[in-house]
């Protein structure tokens, strides 16, 4: 098995017998490129998304060697239990570059699956923000985004552009508008024109074929993500409204200079203001990411995903959402995308249900608020 590179691997298990895994194929080379594979990209490993709790978000897997049971165990069909294990993200451990595979990692359920693939994202246009309650009656300020015709325009290879990337084009626009070179780009792709691109770097066991939709579906309810957009221009701005300066004094003895910034150098030496001084100017316009916002709820119906929190960009922005760079899963997302079925009826909405209530408990006690009887004698 040490001179195997795995290719279309459905899962890793451990047994009494060492490790092995159940493969479709396998094309014998040398250890060097298994190390490759596994430790530095994973390049040539592919986790079956059959290991998510929902079937539902599953992409469809022809004899999948193994099941789970209600407990979260995998079994063989024969009975024989095993381990599942994921491949190793980056930690503060750096892999042990060896023919060994200790820095295989498992799935945790504090930690989630500890896997290195990348996923593409998606582009999605925001509507605006609503306030929802969850079943414990907390209240949640979400961010509601419509993923709009979103689908994949060029699939990009070491071999040509030298890296593996999924470009994805969304949103609408009229073919009058559309620039020859561009319209001779989605005439290639075989697709409508589109009015935004973007490029998203994957590994090559997450990339999708040219004309794929890509759908809300795509994201799961619980997970993180991170949201970049463009930020609000507000124009020429002062110091104080621009870097949050306190101002100088608004009472007696100041004239003409209460949102002044005051001084911004010092004397002769060094005579000069340095770099990167604030002060008032250009305030907005700026791509910025958000991270680490929880997906809430997802609307496949009408494509709308609702995060907790707020992103940036006004009303009818369109922002790029891929999975959370600083998080792990809790559970596996559709890899490489979520296929919707033909025969598979459409899901109304799938919402995250916290853990735990956000609120203390009180416990309450009956107290017997009747008076105490007065002793003899007392007043």
């Amino acid at each position: 098995m040490a001179g195997l590179l795995l290719r279309n691997a459905h899962i890793f298990a451990r047994t009494g017998r060492g490790l092995c895994v159940a493969l479709e194929a396998a094309v014998p080379v040398s250890v060097t490129s298994i190390q490759r594979a596994l430790y530095l990209n994973s390049s040539s490993v592919r986790l079956a998304s059959t290991f998510r709790r929902d079937p539902d978000f599953a992409v469809p897997t022809e004899d999948f060697p193994a099941y789970e049971d209600e407990h979260g165990r995998w079994f063989y069909k024969d009975g024989t239990e095993l381990e599942v294990w994921g491949i190793g993200a980056k930690t503060k451990e750096r892999p042990i570059k060896s023919d060994k595979y200790e820095t295989v990692q498992s799935y945790d359920s504090k930690k989630g699956w500890l896997v290195s693939w990348r996923r593409i994202g998606v582009i999605a246009k925001k509507c605006g923000m609503m306030p929802l309650w969850d079943v414990y009656g907390a209240r949640h300020a979400l961010t509601v985004l419509q993923v709009e015709d979103c689908v994949v325009s060029q699939l990009k290879t070491p071999e040509k552009e030298g890296h593996y990337g999924v470009q994805i084009a969304a949103g609408y626009i009229k073919p009058k508008n559309v620039k020859p070179q561009m319209y001779g780009h989605f005439l290639r792709s075989g697709i409508e024109p589109r009015r935004h691109l973007r490029e998203f770097k994957v590994t090559p066991d997450a990339t999708v074929a040219v004309g794929t939709p890509i759908t809300a579906m795509h994201f799961i309810p619980g997970q993180f993500v991170d949201v970049q957009g463009t930020t609000i221009g507000k124009g020429f701005q002062g110091a104080m409204k621009r870097w949050g300066f306190a101002g100088q004094g608004a009472s007696h003895g100041n004239s003409l200079s209460h949102r002044a910034i005051g001084s911004t150098g010092q004397r002769q030496d060094p005579g000069r203001v340095f770099p990167g001084k604030k002060m008032p100017g250009h305030m907005g316009c700026d791509r910025r990411t958000v991270q680490n916002l929880r997906v809430y709820k997802i609307d496949p119906v009408r494509n709308l995903i609702y995060l907790i929190g707020s992103v940036p960009g006004h009303e009818g922005s369109y922002v790029r959402v891929t999975d959370a760079f600083k998080k792990r899963f809790t559970a596996l997302p559709p890899l490489p995308t979520y296929i919707q079925k033909p025969d598979q009826p459409v899901v109304e909405e799938l919402v995250w249900t916290p853990p735990n209530s956000p609120f203390r408990t009180v416990e309450v006690v009956d107290v017997d608020d009747t008076p105490a009887p007065k002793k003899k004698g007392s007043k």
